[in-house]
């Protein structure tokens, strides 16, 4: 579990990789959320190029147990061993 600071976001993963979500969302108080279809994500990430190569190069950062099995044995193929790193987590994800 983590803690969002405002400005913060949660939500791309599902968006980025077309998996299921990871993530499960509670409030402490209230709050402002706003939702961003997938068509509108595309558009944005068409637009800012910059903002799909940030949130890419961050799909490392979770590291659940679960996600580190996967890929230990995806890294166990010879073939998987080749890939980029953002690629790998990609896959890794879809598997999910």
């Amino acid at each position: 579990m983590r803690t969002l600071n405002p400005g913060q976001h949660f939500g791309e993963i599902a968006l980025l990789t077309g998996s299921k979500r990871t993530a499960t969302v509670q409030t402490k108080n209230y709050s402002t959320i706003g939702k961003v279809s997938q068509d509108d994500f595309n558009e944005l990430l068409h637009i800012f190029p910059d903002i799909k190569k940030k949130l890419t190069d961050n799909l490392v950062q979770y590291q659940d147990k679960y996600k580190q099995w996967l890929k230990s044995q995806l890294l166990n193929i010879t073939y998987f061993n080749k890939l980029r790193t953002n690629t790998l987590e990609t896959l890794v994800y879809k598997l999910q």
